[in-house]
């Protein structure tokens, strides 16, 4: 059972230690997560796709790079591939690789925030939902039970270990009273030979005392 138990805990600190880092590891080091909504970008990217965006400098991206950036005043991000740059003006023309034309506004220098360099399929879908509300209680739900989850067994493992070892404690007396019945027989059997032998030269003894009598009344 403690077996068990040892391998649920390591699945599920397994699990924690990955999503940390698969979704908080890269922004500490300045790489923005982005779940792909559209198919505009299909097949290199699919819709639930999560985009590891990496930090680049702008006048290091060339024609072919995929970037995020800033598409409107109104905030929205997107990501397409870079078709064109226009270095004089500061500035790069960008497309959908499933769009049949380039986008209608080109994206200047300062609206990019970065170069897509890997993305992950599918877990965009669980970052979206993870962003609503309803994601947000079920994520937090989720991380406190599986912290319980990880608390209680580890707790019925010390248990168990614990009642190992008093185990081990109460047959320490069973053997060591055996060990003490046996040195004892030991002890008793080496008395009896000795007692035996002292007997055996005794009679010796009594018997040359005899002897020598028997030899003095002769003479």
């Amino acid at each position: 059972m403690k077996k068990a138990f040892r391998i649920i805990t390591g699945l599920l600190i397994t699990l924690m230690i990955t999503a940390i880092l698969i979704l908080v590891a890269p922004r500490i080091f300045g790489v923005k997560l982005y779940s792909v909504l559209s198919g505009s970008m299909e097949p290199a990217y699919s819709v639930g796709d999560l985009l590891y965006v990496f930090p680049q400098e702008a006048s290091d991206i060339k024609e072919g790079d995929v970037i995020t950036f800033v598409l409107n005043d109104d905030g929205t991000v997107a990501t397409h591939r870079v078709v064109e740059v226009d270095k004089e003006n500061k500035q790069f023309y960008t497309k959908g690789d499933a769009n049949e034309l380039s986008d209608g506004r080109p994206v200047r220098y300062e609206n990019v925030l970065g170069k897509v360099k890997f993305a992950i399929p599918v877990i965009g879908f669980i970052i979206g939902y993870m962003s609503t509300v309803p994601g947000k209680i079920v994520t937090i739900t989720i991380i406190v039970a599986i912290i319980l989850l990880i608390f209680l067994l580890q707790t019925q493992i010390e248990k168990e270990e614990e009642d190992e070892e008093e185990d081990i404690w109460e047959a320490r007396p069973e053997r060591k009273s055996s060990s003490v019945k046996r040195r004892q027989t030991q002890t008793s059997e080496t008395s009896r030979i000795v007692f035996n032998e002292r007997k055996k030269d005794k009679k010796k003894e009594n018997r040359r005392d005899s002897r020598k009598e028997e030899n003095d009344e002769y003479r």
